[in-house]
């Protein structure tokens, strides 16, 4: 008999316990469900896994002292007892279970295409790869849920500067709260400072609210959390100023080609006067990013014959990127932290 046929009958099929008197209904998952496995494993959705006892358990110790202390009950389909099965009731339900067994029956590259790839994961997957690896002492599966968050949420100003909104992809905003909640969760401080940053943008109801898990409980920040995110957003504010004077400061380049007219002085004051004057505007803006300034693509809008000469534009560039690395290099400083090893990324993560 294959699964499906076994699928079929099991529309039927219900265990008995010891009692006699209580019948648990079994709503078999399509995948995980093998007619010769021993151990049924009821999710809290009611959707039922057969499985091996001796795969699982040697991937999860917590898993196999659960086994050992499953609970014998009689096997029916349509009123025949087909023998006796162990179970044992997760709290979890099937959605999130079932990365534990793709993960441990079929190996973390199946994982990988069927669950948390390398592109396509979302938060959920992500949440579940996390909690249920340490819920279950599953290190490489907390690890692989781990992996996907540092990339996004990396000590490595370049790689986290390419990434899009400063978040993982197929993340929500608001996910930003649960990647804070999962960094506490695996000890991964090294993952902070960008999570906060990521907090910044969001609307203070969001903040006070927190997000709901997928496992039904909520994730909130804590107080001191919620304090930090305020303050870094006024702090964020004046730093995105400091680059400013920084980058469009006197005098122009050594080289200038403008050196005796004084034009691209001109048009540096000029650039500093409206760059001042809008991001001043911008201070009781919920969010303003240091890094993300545009001040470049600004100097090409200067009226002739104010206009750049080249030696004054590799200069401002130049000028950005030293700012724009002094900004990283404030990032823990400005979320009230310090993480050993920043702003280089040598900061060890465990796992």
């Amino acid at each position: 008999m294959d699964n499906q046929q076994a699928i079929q009958l099991l529309q039927s099929t219900y265990l008995v316990i010891p009692d006699g008197q209580t019948k648990i209904t079994l709503r078999p998952d399509e995948t995980y469900w093998f007619h010769d496995g021993n151990v049924v494993i009821i999710a809290r959705d009611g959707v039922a896994f057969r499985v091996y006892p001796g795969l699982l358990g040697a991937y999860s110790p917590v898993l196999r002292q659960r086994f050992q202390s499953a609970i014998m009950a009689e096997y029916i389909v349509d009123d025949l007892c087909l023998g006796r099965l162990g179970y044992i009731c997760i709290d979890e339900p099937s959605e999130g279970f079932r990365h534990v067994l793709v993960w441990a029956l079929r190996g973390a590259e199946a994982h990988r295409n069927e669950g948390l790839s390398e592109t396509s994961g979302r938060f959920d997957e992500v949440f579940w790869c996390i909690r249920l690896g340490i819920d279950y002492a599953i290190p490489g599966l907390v690890a692989h849920g781990a992996q996907y968050l540092r990339r996004a949420h990396t000590p490595v100003r370049d790689e986290w500067l390419d990434m899009p909104d400063y978040l993982p992809p197929h993340f929500d905003p608001e996910h930003a709260i649960g990647v804070v909640y999962l960094t506490r969760l695996m000890n991964e401080p090294g993952l902070l400072p960008t999570a906060f940053f990521a907090c910044t943008w969001l609307p203070a109801s969001t903040l006070l609210r927190g997000i709901a898990l997928p496992d039904g409980t909520r994730a909130t920040l804590l107080k001191e959390d919620i304090s930090r995110i305020i303050n870094a957003r006024s702090l964020l504010s004046y730093q995105r100023l400091a680059v400013a004077r920084g980058v469009y400061a006197h005098p122009p380049a050594s080289a200038c080609h403008s050196a005796a007219t004084g034009w691209c002085a001109q048009g540096l004051q000029m650039l500093r006067v409206r760059a001042l004057k809008e991001q001043s505007e911008e201070l009781s803006s919920w969010s303003v990013d240091p890094f993300a300034t545009g001040l470049i693509q600004q100097s090409a809008a200067l009226p002739h014959p104010y206009k750049l000469c080249q030696p004054c534009k590799e200069m401002l560039e130049m000028r950005e990127q030293q700012w724009s690395q002094l900004s990283w290099a404030l990032l823990p400083c400005i979320m009230d932290m310090s993480i050993p090893g920043w702003p280089n990324g040598i900061y060890q993560h465990n796992g």
